[in-house]
Formats: structure tokens, C-alpha cells, sequence
């Protein structure tokens, strides 16, 4: 094994060429941080992914991606790089797959009405819908859309019942959230 300060002097080639001699912990830990920058940069467009899963998953592709490139000079970053975007689109897909294993399994409220008789209760707490609308100076969708939201419809359910295209409900909640912070939290 190479004394430390040898292998901080050593360009990324020769760190993978050392790495896959001797496997030390040292040389890959070296090798990381001179190649952390570029996957910061590769992984940047990923916005969606946390940057402590995106870290540990560059480091993760390094690692398996180092045996790969014993003998082929100038190909490291090249190899990690395409690797690395491959992992990311990967870890998105599956996030995606998982995101919509819950919504098709989650039980809508109708469906609850229908199957079980359930009709929601509205004595769970003090929360008055109309005078939380009255306080944060809702519209009448506005106030719609809380009710709904607080009895327990999705976001499908509300649209469909008040007829609203995604992007009118999108805009109808950025509105509302607007509302809510500067009427109610903040007033």
C-alpha cells in the first residue's frame, strides 16, 4: 500500500490502477473526492433526488464501475459518467413505479362510501371550514377544494367533481396557499 500523500498525487487513471491492486479503502476514498465534482455535476439536472441518496449513489457506481477499467487509460469519467446518468434514470423509474403502486392501491373515498358504507365524521377536531375560509378570504372554489381536501377526496376525486383541468387546479392551489400564508399563518 501507497503512502497517503503518494496517492493524492496520483491523476484519477492511476488511482483506478491502484484500486484495483490493492482494493484500499485509502485509494478509493482519494479517488472519490477527486471525482465527486463531476458527479455533483452529473447528478445536478436529477433534482428530485435527494442529494444525500444522489452521493451515495455515485459512490456506489464508482465502486462497481472501478473493475470494469483496469486497463483502459482515459476512460474513467467517460464510463462513470454514462453509468452514473444510467443509475439516476433507474432510481427515478423505480421511485415513479413506487409512486404509483401506492396511488392505484389507495382506497378513494367513494369507493370507501360504496364498498363499506364509510361516511366521514366531522368530529375530529375544532377545524371550521368556513371560518378558515372566511380568515384566509377564500373564493368559492377556493373553499370548495378545502372542504374536499378535508373530507377526504384526492386530488382525481376533487378534479372531476369540480370539473377542473390540472392546470386550473394546480393554479387554484398555488392561489390557495398564497391566501392561506399571508391571511391565516402569517395574519
Amino acid at each position: 500500500m501507497r503512502n497517503e500523500k503518494i496517492l493524492e498525487g496520483l491523476g484519477v487513471e492511476d488511482l483506478v490502477k491502484e484500486f484495483n491492486l490493492t482494493k484500499s479503502d485509502e485509494c478509493f476514498e482519494i479517488l472519490w473526492n477527486k471525482v465527486k465534482a463531476f458527479a455533483i455535476k452529473v447528478g445536478s439536472k436529477y433534482v428530485t433526488i435527494p442529494y444525500e441518496e444522489k452521493e451515495s449513489i455515485a459512490m456506489e457506481v464508482l465502486f462497481r464501475c472501478l473493475p470494469k477499467l483496469e486497463n483502459k487509460k482515459g476512460k474513467l469519467l467517460t464510463y462513470y459518467g454514462f453509468a452514473l446518468k444510467g443509475e439516476y434514470i433507474c432510481y427515478l423509474e423505480k421511485m415513479n413505479r413506487k409512486k404509483e403502486l401506492i396511488i392505484k392501491d389507495s382506497v378513494s373515498l367513494d369507493e370507501m362510501k360504496e364498498e363499506v358504507n364509510y361516511e366521514p365524521t366531522d368530529n375530529k377536531d375544532n377545524f371550521d371550514v368556513d371560518f378558515f375560509s372566511y380568515q384566509s378570504k377564500l373564493d368559492r372554489v377556493e373553499t370548495l377544494l378545502v372542504k374536499m381536501i378535508y373530507g377526504g377526496y384526492k386530488r382525481d376525486e376533487i378534479r372531476e367533481k369540480l370539473k377542473l383541468t390540472s392546470e386550473k387546479y394546480n393554479s387554484v392551489m398555488r392561489g390557495l396557499k398564497e391566501k392561506i400564508q399571508l391571511n391565516y399563518i402569517e395574519g
